[in-house]
């Protein structure tokens, strides 16, 4: 049985919120990060209330960080083109988000406060959302309670829920008591719809997913780049490496140190100069030059290392590139496969990929390759420089747009659900 309207949230929930949030107050005392997520929240009532005055009644997605904006961007993008002059509203979990996201002029953002009962009837009365999207998981269950009980339209895309969660001791419970309160729910895929399916009360879609629309999209409008320009025109070929951490710079180091005709692209996934130290370490084969500070002009095969330590130029590099090899695979998640392959580049990953089922459509489809050890990326490089192995240029594309399809057909109809009303809350 769902929570009546005047219900609030169990006890046992409100009191893990309330622990969280004393858990960042408490690591932003030492952690960069955590005091961003703490700053960012002061004045929140205040900037709800104001973008309130301006939107009242605009639809509202939530997205947890930067990664599932760009889920949403091509969601957001058909909404305001539908109807030139509407607003939308953005709230984010994660300062990645917040900071980085590259918003249009219609749309207003802020940081979503701790998911207590007065916060969100606080941004329930403020905003008056029209209606409440979610991207892929992040769900808060009071705002969503909430926003059920005054009859606001919750839609939910992207989501990719595993048999972990929904088995979970108390969190399975609360999660599908909450997805029942959804007008509509788009898995990322059949295995996501099968899991739920048995659960009669949902209302349930395969929808694809939407980041294969967003990256397809973002390669038409990304423009080249100067520094990126000039660097590569020192080499026949250049590599690019995105996102990454220690453990995949150790494995293809070998690889980078071993073809100085080849030009290479390295982004760190933490930019700062002390952590790229440590990413990297030191190398007696390899002199790197810096995107910010260098003349990249000067690259050569002394130099054939350049350093991407900003923010906002490694999709943009993906387009110089022969192919690319994406970081996080040794670790606790794999990044962005599909940037370097909306531009028809072969990219290789680490193992741990199971969670991504991109990254094995990639493999059975010779787009990709996941990687274990040194010897295996040299491989795939020697592999992808000969082009007979994997698929390449116009291939890969049309192969991105065949599994964006699906996705085009979830976008458009929640557009058509969001301005026609054609699914009722409750």
């Amino acid at each position: 049985m769902l929570y009546g309207k005047n219900s609030t949230s169990p006890p046992l929930y409100n009191l893990f919120v309330r622990l969280y949030v004393f858990g960042i107050r408490l690591a932003g005392l030492f952690m960069p990060k955590a005091r961003k997520w703490v700053d960012g929240r002061k004045g929140w009532k205040n900037r709800v209330a104001e973008i309130g005055e301006e939107c009242k009644g605009a639809i509202w997605v939530h997205c947890a960080s930067l990664g599932e904006y760009e889920m949403a961007r091509p969601l957001i993008d058909k909404i305001l083109d539908r109807k030139p002059g509407r607003k939308l509203v953005l709230s984010f979990f994660s300062p990645s988000g917040f900071e980085h996201a590259r918003l249009r002029d219609e749309v207003e953002k802020f940081y979503l406060p701790p998911d207590t009962t007065t916060n969100a009837k606080y941004c329930m009365d403020q905003l008056q959302p029209g209606a409440l999207i979610f991207v892929k998981y992040d769900l808060w269950f009071t705002l969503i309670e909430e926003a059920y009980s005054r009859k606001v339209p919750l839609y939910l895309f992207n989501f990719h829920p595993s048999p972990a969660s929904l088995n979970r001791p108390f969190y399975g419970v609360k999660l599908l008591r909450s997805l029942k309160m959804f007008s509509k729910i788009y898995t990322l895929n059949q295995r996501g719809y099968d899991l739920l399916s048995q659960n009669p009360d949902l209302n349930l879609k395969v929808g694809g997913d939407s980041r294969f629309n967003n990256v397809l999209q973002r390669a038409k409008r990304d423009k080249d780049d100067e520094k990126l320009d000039l660097f590569s025109r020192n080499f026949d070929r250049v590599f690019i490496c995105g996102s990454i951490w220690k453990a995949d710079w150790e494995v293809i180091k070998d690889a980078v140190e071993g073809n100085s005709n080849i030009g290479w692209i390295v982004a760190p996934h933490e930019i700062e100069p002390k952590k790229i130290e440590k990413t990297m370490g030191s190398s007696r084969k390899v002199n790197f030059l810096y995107y910010t500070s260098d003349n990249v002009e000067k690259g050569n095969e002394e130099k054939n290392v350049l350093i991407l330590d900003c923010i906002g130029k490694l999709a943009a590099a993906y387009r110089y590139g022969f192919a690319a090899y994406v970081g996080g695979g040794f670790g606790s998640g794999l990044h962005n496969i599909l940037e370097p392959a909306a531009y028809g580049v072969p990219v290789a990953f680490g193992p741990k990929h199971r969670r991504f089922p991109e990254a094995v459509h990639f493999v059975e489809n010779n787009i990709g390759q996941d990687v274990r050890n040194s010897e295996d990326f040299q491989k795939f490089v020697s592999d992808a420089l000969a082009g007979e192995k994997y698929l390449s240029g116009k291939a890969v594309v049309d192969q991105l747009k065949k599994w964006a399809g699906r996705s085009e057909k979830m976008l458009e109809q929640l557009t058509d659900y969001i301005d026609d009303r054609k699914i009722k809350a409750n």
